[in-house]
């Protein structure tokens, strides 16, 4: 049986790819375990710096699968205990993962699809691309972090206009509107994502991983408590070995200067 999702590692980038192109890769029991245990993976792993996460075929992600709703099996307690169960928990451990993220979108991102994107901490969209928070179009909320997600992403207006309307969004407006970082030919997307990531990684782990972190936590603290705990991640930092490397090599580079 083929793989519903795959791990890949290209030097310290772990890359998860979604498989399920037939059934345009919405979410199954079976694709969220794995996709759960790979985020753990690489979370864990000391080689892997950054994270891209993409998919095989013409969609990137249409989230829950309308087949299994056509056919009753997800309704009542099954839809709450399948997204408590499966959907949601890739959110959360989403939450406490420091390691960067990049979004590869190959083609439609399609209501909890585009969640699963929004949870990433960057975009890279393919010029065949679009975006819709769907869900209202079949009479229902956003199930998988949309509410939660768009409004910090692109600002509450346009958050509301997209989860009221289901319209979809093209690749130009997503960019325009923030939902993206970039827009780029399709066949490039992922050799882009990676010299994305590469700007990125190229940097210390542990301060990247820190910086990301105080970046998140600093959007729900006050002023005390950022200050609180941003000083406690630098009196870290400075105990590194990537910290001491990096003033010696800039004391050099500045003496050369004098």
């Amino acid at each position: 049986m083929e793989r519903e999702i795959i791990l890949e590692r290209k030097d310290n980038i772990g890359i998860i790819i979604l498989n399920r192109p037939k059934a345009k890769n919405s979410f199954s029991e079976s694709m969220l375990t794995e996709w759960l245990k790979i985020l753990r993976e690489l979370k864990d792993d000391p080689k892997i710096k950054g994270v891209i996460l993409t998919a095989n075929g013409k969609v990137f992600c249409s989230g829950g699968d309308i087949q299994d709703m056509l056919d009753g099996k997800m309704s009542g307690w099954d839809m709450k205990n399948f997204l408590s169960n499966y959907v949601h928990k890739i959110g959360i451990e989403m939450e406490t993962f420091y390691k960067p993220i990049i979004a590869a979108i190959n083609g439609p991102a399609i209501g909890a699809g585009l969640d699963m994107a929004l949870m990433c901490d960057f975009r890279v969209a393919s010029e065949n691309a679009i975006f819709s928070e769907a869900y209202i179009k079949l009479g229902l909320v956003a199930g998988d972090g949309g509410a939660f997600f768009l409004p910090k992403i692109v600002g509450l207006p346009r958050a509301l206009e997209m989860l009221l309307t289901g319209k979809i969004i093209s690749p130009e407006k997503a960019l325009e509107w923030g939902l993206v970082n970039k827009v780029v030919k399709h066949d490039y997307l992922l050799e882009e994502s990676i010299k994305f990531l590469n700007e990125i990684i190229q940097w210390p782990l542990e301060a990247l991983k820190l910086m990301k972190k105080t970046i998140y936590s600093s959007q729900n603290q006050s002023l005390k408590d950022y200050f609180a705990e941003v000083s406690s991640h630098m009196g870290m930092l400075t105990s590194n070995r990537e910290f001491i490397e990096s003033v010696e090599k800039l004391s050099k580079a500045l003496s050369k200067k004098g």
